[in-house]
């Protein structure tokens, strides 16, 4: 008899430990933090991304079409911030625009629609390259001065906004002193000014 009661005892125990281990493995699980996002934050986040590949793709393009430094400045800054971008998009677990599409191809048509005007002035001369690559920052800007108001308190979104406002400002910024410090082109059929 004792030893029925030695083993319902040690069968009780060794059932409670089972139970009190299970409940721990529970409490050890650590929450999911990651901020949900409205509707607009998703749609803000997935134009960003396909931005900064429009301005990485055109960049690029320009850089291999002209001799001039800044667009392989203004290339490798953009492609930082669309692969910073790209990771924010996988965190919230979005479906990426821009995975698997060949440069100059975008989900969003007004995207594509910049990207179709650049086309057009893709075999010009440096000063067309600038002003093209001045109105896209512009574009952008305004963009994300638009996402930057919708964002509601995620601050992992608010802050890759700012960097990239700062960025983008310099990077406008450069280009309009290019522009403004542009040799004019002097033919040699051209009279000098003091005749």
């Amino acid at each position: 008899m004792k030893t029925i009661k030695f083993y319902a005892l040690l069968g009780i125990v060794l059932v409670a430990m089972i139970f009190v281990g299970c409940s721990k493995d529970a409490d050890d699980v650590v929450p999911d933090t990651t901020p949900v996002l409205s509707n607009t934050e998703k749609a803000g986040l997935l134009q960003m991304v396909e931005i900064e590949k429009l301005h990485h793709d055109v960049y690029l393009c320009m850089s291999e079409n002209n001799q001039c430094e800044i667009f392989d400045e203004l290339c490798s800054c953009d492609k930082n911030f669309m692969d910073q971008l790209s990771e924010k998009v996988d965190k919230y677990k979005l479906e990426n625009p821009i995975t698997e599409r060949e440069t100059g191809i975008y989900a969003d048509p007004d995207i594509q629609a910049k990207y179709n005007e650049f086309l057009i002035i893709s075999n010009g001369q440096l000063q067309d390259f600038l002003a093209f690559a001045k109105q896209i920052e512009e574009y952008g800007l305004a963009s994300l001065t638009t996402r930057m108001a919708q964002v509601d308190g995620n601050e992992d979104i608010a802050e890759i906004y700012t960097d990239m406002k700062e960025q983008s400002q310099c990077q406008l910024e450069s280009i309009v002193n290019k522009i403004d410090h542009q040799d004019t082109v002097r033919h040699p059929g051209n009279l000098p000014d003091d005749i």
